[in-house]
């Protein structure tokens, strides 16, 4: 089952778009363009309808010495789809977020993937992925709530509804926790798995293979 590559493209345009966030961003609770600009998730080139989406909570502000050369490439990417709003662009933004988060654009993995999604067996070629709200905010907190939900009804709640998953995968509590409460309506099957840098080796297996087992049924 496809989903429709027009109306995906066209979206993820006006996610990408600084104006789309104009009235949010005058907040001073959430981070400037500039410093951290709009991550609108990616689409696997292979991801179709009923298939399996990951979601985090929100960017982090800060960067670090390893990443911050990749960061600035995806920012530019995505900059550069948003002014061309072509299919072409879009998918030189999520191949290229693909390489970031896999390592091979910048010499070092995402930590989420090699913490999270490689070990529970997802290929990014076949998921999507997104945050919770696209807009980086300082202390890395949801707040203030009011905005941070306008944010999620005007980013991910339309691209899951345009995606049509069949299975959503959480990265940790929180994001779990709102995405339920600002969207009840949902009949999605899903699972969260917490933070593990904290558990041992064998409570991390276990989480894994729980994940596991929820996407194979």
């Amino acid at each position: 089952m496809s989903v429709d590559l027009e109306k995906i493209v066209s979206l993820w345009r006006d996610i990408a778009s600084p104006d789309y966030w104009e009235d949010i961003l005058n907040h001073r609770n959430f981070v400037s363009l500039e410093e951290r600009y709009i991550q609108t998730g990616m689409r696997g080139s292979n991801y179709e309808a009923g298939g399996v989406i990951a979601i985090g909570q929100n960017p982090r502000r800060s960067n670090n010495d390893n990443t911050i050369a990749g960061d600035s490439e995806l920012f530019g990417v995505t900059k550069e789809f948003s002014k061309l709003g072509t299919t072409a662009a879009f998918w030189n933004m999520c191949n290229f977020r693909k390489r970031f988060m896999e390592g091979s654009a910048t010499g070092r993995a995402w930590a989420p993937y090699k913490r999270l999604i490689e070990p529970i067996g997802l290929n990014l070629s076949s998921i999507a992925y997104l945050n919770l709200i696209p807009l980086a905010t300082y202390r890395d907190t949801l707040t203030p709530k009011r905005l941070c939900e306008n944010a999620f009804a005007r980013s991910i709640l339309r691209q899951v509804e345009e995606l049509r998953p069949s299975k959503i995968i959480f990265f940790g509590q929180k994001p779990y926790e709102l995405f339920h409460e600002w969207y009840p309506d949902t009949n999605i099957r899903d699972e969260f798995i917490s933070n593990i840098r904290s558990q041992s080796s064998y409570d991390r297996q276990l989480a894994y293979r729980r994940i596991r087992e929820f996407l194979s049924t």
